[in-house]
């Protein structure tokens, strides 16, 4: 989730219900056996079931459909050395929806810094 949540970053997180993630929530989830923090943006229903698109913030397009009993938590803050950051707010959110529609372009001129 670089550049929201950097390699190796310390994250707060709520155990949450899927219902409760909002658009812009940074939502962790289960794939395949390891944990993984993705952007979440809708949900839909599918076959009668929920399944809540994520997306990472430096890809283009919505790379995961995640099952309800998949979710497990929302991160709420990202932890550094000297100070911690909330992020489960109206403000962080829309940024972080602003970031993950620009980043893909910045990764790919420049990559990873």
């Amino acid at each position: 989730m670089f550049p929201a949540l950097p390699d190796n970053s310390l994250m707060c997180i709520l155990r949450c219900d899927a219902e409760d993630l909002r658009c812009g929530d940074i939502a962790l989830f289960k794939d395949h056996g390891c944990l993984v923090a993705h952007r979440f943006f809708k949900q839909v229903r599918r076959n009668g079931s929920a399944i809540f698109k994520v997306k990472g913030d430096t890809t283009f397009a919505v790379d995961y459909a995640v099952k309800h009993d998949d979710i497990i938590a929302k991160v709420i803050a990202v932890k550094y050395p000297w100070f911690t950051v909330r992020i489960d707010n109206l403000l962080m959110r829309d940024l972080g929806l602003c970031m993950s529609q620009v980043m893909p372009y910045v990764y790919g001129i420049w990559g990873k810094t």
